[in-house]
């Protein structure tokens, strides 16, 4: 019927065509197209395959068909399959990633608040504490304050075999002063002169409180009766520096103090109320000569 003979490539080109659809078939693995454009633009190639083989014949070349429909298929179908499996896995492996920097970031964040909380409650728990110990008019130590502190000194001076000394100290006629200027100039005149005090003590581990009313006392370590003169005596300067008026005094235009001074190094025999109440004869005795002036627990007892 005048048909050609039937002819064939030489083997390299029988290769190389078998290979060509198996590159055509990873090209179409790699597209992210869904599985069912994927079956489709594959049965479209295997028809496609199927027709140039069909007019190759006709022609009377004998091509590869089935092995060339086979590789197609392969790297088309299955290999496509594993690639998504692939990307499923990095997918999820993408997901667990995020999901862990999320949590360490949440953990972070957390970490980070606690600590913040834990500081500015630390912060407040301070100033609470302050604020137990402050005396709210003056803004000097409170009497608790000063009981707890005399009770540590005590015991740190009693193992030392150390002085310790007591100053109480009284503003003079007071009473009279409150009545003739009001109470808000009485209060004025407890913060001025309690801040005096407080600035003119320079003893380390010094310390002092409101007693009580227009009362104050001072703590000072490691000083003895005639160290403590000196001190007083500046504060006393410190007083009248500031001139206040006071013309209901007795003693004097402004504003001043008397103050009892009672040292001792603290022992088993003596206990520190004791101390505090030779202060305190020594301050009614500074009161009873005149007031203004200062007197120790020595010259009571040499009376």
């Amino acid at each position: 019927n005048d048909r050609p003979f039937i002819r064939s490539w030489s083997e390299i080109w029988d290769y190389l065509w078998i290979l060509g659809w198996g590159i055509t078939g990873l090209r179409l693995a790699a597209c992210p197209y869904s599985p069912c454009q994927n079956l489709g633009r594959w049965l479209g190639l295997s028809l496609g395959l199927g027709g140039i083989c069909y007019l190759l014949f006709l022609a009377g070349f004998w091509i590869p068909f089935v092995p060339s429909l086979l590789v197609l298929t392969l790297n088309s179908l299955v290999v496509k399959s594993c690639y998504e499996y692939q990307r499923k896995n990095q997918v999820i492996a993408a997901a667990k990633q995020l999901q862990i920097e999320m949590l360490e970031n949440a953990n972070t964040q957390l970490e980070n608040r606690v600590l913040e909380r834990t500081l500015e409650l630390e912060v407040a728990n301070k100033k609470l504490e302050e604020l137990a110990n402050l005396d709210g008019l003056t803004h000097i130590a409170n009497r608790r304050y000063f009981d707890q502190y005399l009770t540590i000194q005590w015991e740190v001076k009693k193992a030392q075999k150390q002085a310790l000394t007591i100053v109480l100290i009284d503003i003079d006629y007071f009473k009279s002063y409150n009545d003739y200027y009001g109470h808000q100039a009485g209060d004025d005149c407890l913060y001025r002169v309690a801040q005096a005090i407080f600035n003119a003590l320079a003893i380390p581990d010094s310390l002092v409180a409101r007693y009580g009313g227009e009362e104050f006392v001072i703590i000072l370590p490691d000083t003895n009766e005639a160290e403590s003169l000196g001190i007083t005596e500046a504060i006393q300067t410190s007083i009248r520096s500031l001139k206040i008026p006071h013309e209901l005094s007795d003693v004097s235009d402004y504003i001043t103090l008397s103050m009892g001074i009672a040292s001792a190094i603290p022992s088993a025999n003596l206990k520190k109320e004791d101390l505090v109440y030779q202060a305190d004869m020594a301050l009614y005795q500074a009161k009873h000569q005149g007031r203004n002036q200062i007197i120790t627990y020595s010259q009571v007892v040499a009376r």
